[in-house]
């Protein structure tokens, strides 16, 4: 029986092993064939690695969410992700959930891993400008800049003579009085 040596070649493989004159039998060399009785001389065909590679939109959109790679080959243009609030800041090859501490960055369109792997999307929330109506009243700030799913942090205080601020609305009831969901210091900008 012919015992075949294992050979490695990151991000390749063994595809066949064929004889290195054309006088040669057999035409290639399987695990199980039996020697013949003169010495033989193979050579390794080597093919490059086929991998999948799994898109993790990480709280977003991604459409396909996974796609087939080859060793050294181009990725072929990764799709862009989209998430409501966040912009789209990158493909990475690591991600730490916790404290949002990413690894290498994807900026090569060559595909350097030799295995499937995961590339994770990296997002940066957006700002937005919020506006403050004081609805007749004096304000020293109209408005200020917020981050999407944070905090709103210090809101103005209007001052309106013989009135009493009762606080922030999103909405107003026609008559210049704010009405349904009250924004406070701590409430989470929710809105994109």
């Amino acid at each position: 029986r012919v015992s075949i040596p294992a050979f490695t070649r990151s991000g390749w493989y063994v595809s066949q092993w064929s004889p290195t004159s054309a006088s040669q039998l057999p035409s290639t060399i399987e695990q199980d064939m039996t020697m013949p009785a003169h010495n033989l001389s193979f050579k390794a065909t080597w093919t490059l690695g086929t991998y999948t590679v799994i898109l993790d939109a990480n709280g977003g959109s991604v459409d396909p969410a996974s796609k087939t790679v080859i060793y050294t080959w181009q990725y072929g243009g990764v799709p862009t992700p989209w998430r409501i609030g966040y912009t789209f800041a990158g493909w990475y090859f690591s991600e730490d959930e916790e404290d949002n501490a990413y690894g290498t960055r994807l900026t090569s369109d060559t595909v350097k891993v030799p295995g499937n792997h995961t590339l994770y999307a990296k997002w940066q929330a957006l700002d937005y400008t919020v506006t403050f109506d004081a609805n007749g009243g004096d304000l020293e700030t109209g408005s200020k800049t917020v981050t999407y799913l944070s905090r709103y942090g210090d809101l103005p205080i209007p001052v309106k003579p013989g009135h009493t601020f009762h606080g922030w609305y999103l909405s107003e009831d026609g008559n210049g009085n704010g009405t349904g969901t009250q924004v406070q210091e701590d409430s989470i900008v929710d809105i994109p």
